[in-house]
């Protein structure tokens, strides 16, 4: 079992996002889908990606995740972005299970290193310039994609959470959440509506 620590982006200021057009739900959703299901393409990108569409992380912050950033209790997967650490949905879970195996068996560059995803300089991570080319040769617009992810989840959680437990600045949470007229009352009812069913996911807006 790993155990928990900082937040990797306590290293650096969280600054809020900058408002951007952003990705149709439906494209979003098909991209997602294809990142769980396209078992051709290598773990490490599909994680990363999964990382930024779903949970709204830069990839300057994904990028310097440890794995001592991901706690495994029992059947529960649980990732570090901020406080609490959020949990891993299926398949994203056993995405993460995946790649720890590997890293713990991993012997090439940087072998040693604690960083989740290593890059090929010695105790270096992965670079965001070096996935966003990558990226960007297969047509991910990721920025779009973290800013509709935002979106869709103050949808479901309070502003303040999603901030908190995303380490995202609490600016940027307010100010989507204002753009979206989203409301107290409607998370009261929103919350009333799950309570009463036995049905849980991520639904369009």
């Amino acid at each position: 079992m790993s155990k928990q620590r900082s937040c990797p982006g306590d290293a650096s200021p969280r600054t809020p996002l900058p408002a951007a057009t952003i990705q149709p739900r439906r494209q979003q959703h098909e991209l997602i889908n294809t990142l769980v299901t396209a078992t051709d393409w290598p773990l490490r990108e599909r994680l990363i990606a999964l990382l930024a569409l779903l949970y709204a992380q830069p990839l300057s912050r994904i990028t310097r995740l440890r794995r001592t950033d991901i706690t495994i209790i029992g059947p529960e997967v649980f990732i570090r972005l901020g406080d609490p650490p959020a949990p891993l949905p299926p398949p994203l879970d056993d995405m993460t299970r995946r790649l720890l195996e590997h890293r713990n068996t991993y012997r090439g560059p940087n072998a040693n290193t604690d960083w989740l995803f290593p890059g090929k300089r010695p105790e270096q991570p992965i670079t965001p310039g070096t996935l966003n080319n990558r990226f960007s040769k297969l047509g991910m617009p990721i920025q779009l994609g973290r800013t509709t992810a935002l979106r869709e989840l103050l949808h479901t959680t309070p502003s303040p959470v999603v901030a908190s437990m995303l380490g995202i600045h609490p600016d940027t949470t307010a100010r989507i959440a204002a753009e979206e007229g989203i409301t107290w009352s409607r998370y009261a009812s929103s919350r009333q509506a799950r309570n009463g069913s036995h049905n849980a996911g991520i639904h369009d807006s």
